[in-house]
């Protein structure tokens, strides 16, 4: 089967879980052709790299491996997404695994070819993320302090939803060049619900099929990067970013206020 995909992955200090990332997702795409991994490593300071060189070797997609200095996650996506050949283009995050070969096909044959699809994802022990939900708006953070918010990510049907991480996300090149590259206003994190955003106001539909698994170990890089402390400000900095950039009046005071709170629980 002809995939006609370019997988996007970036890595910063992966080196505890690259291995099983790159052995499970190349032995997943062993029966197919027209793919490439593409695969940029931000400056790791550990062995990331050179452990990647390992998989330099020949099979029927093609794996290219580049490096950087550390340029965050938006911009080093955009650089390979530049470079990508194929139609489909897949974010994916090092972090994701359980690969098998049957999944690829059952992608392909359950998406529209025009929308971005996203998968549920699951944590090692297999509960479920909540990697898709609503965009940020004040209604999403009062559902959230009253506890009446609903993990779409529990849904058992192919559903529509706002927004989601990037950890896996297919698009198309037509709609990636449609609604523009990621938003590299954001170093890291935010800029997956920027591009969720402006996405849908250019009316395409995010659609998420649960029937469709993969495990994601979650926040590897940031890891090696920030204690807890040090990741939840830098999450809150950057939802600054994105309420500054789409927001205005009484509506960005309330969720600038929000997120200065939301601080301090």
């Amino acid at each position: 089967m002809n995939l006609n995909l370019s997988i996007i992955v970036v890595t910063y200090n992966c080196s505890a879980y690259i291995e099983r990332f790159l052995n499970g997702l190349f032995d997943s795409l062993v029966e197919y052709d027209q793919y490439e991994v593409l695969l940029n490593d931000n400056s790791s300071k550990d062995d990331t790299y050179s452990l990647c060189e390992k998989f330099n070797s020949p099979f029927k997609g093609a794996f290219i491996l580049s490096k950087s200095d550390n340029i965050g996650f938006a911009k080093a996506n955009n650089m390979l997404i530049n470079r990508a050949i194929y139609d489909n283009v897949l974010l994916l995050n090092p972090d994701v695994f359980e690969f098998k070969q049957f999944f690829w096909n059952s992608l392909i044959q359950k998406w529209d070819k025009t929308n971005p699809i996203i998968v549920k994802l699951l944590n090692e022990d297999l509960t479920i993320q909540e990697n898709v939900g609503d965009e940020l708006s004040i209604k999403r953070r009062l559902k959230r302090i009253s506890g009446r918010s609903k993990n779409l990510a529990y849904s058992n049907t192919t559903i529509e939803v706002e927004s989601g991480i990037m950890a896996f996300v297919l698009i198309t090149r037509r709609c990636l060049f449609d609604v523009g590259l990621l938003s590299e206003d954001y170093f890291m994190y935010a800029e997956d619900h920027d591009w969720f955003f402006r996405a849908r106001r250019k009316g395409y539909h995010i659609i998420f099929e649960p029937s469709l698994e993969l495990i994601h170990t979650g926040g590897g890089s940031a890891q090696s990067k920030w204690n807890s402390g040090q990741l939840k400000k830098v999450k809150s900095e950057m939802e600054v970013v994105f309420i500054k950039k789409y927001f205005s009046g009484p509506e960005k005071f309330v969720l600038l206020t929000m997120n200065w709170i939301q601080k301090f629980i």
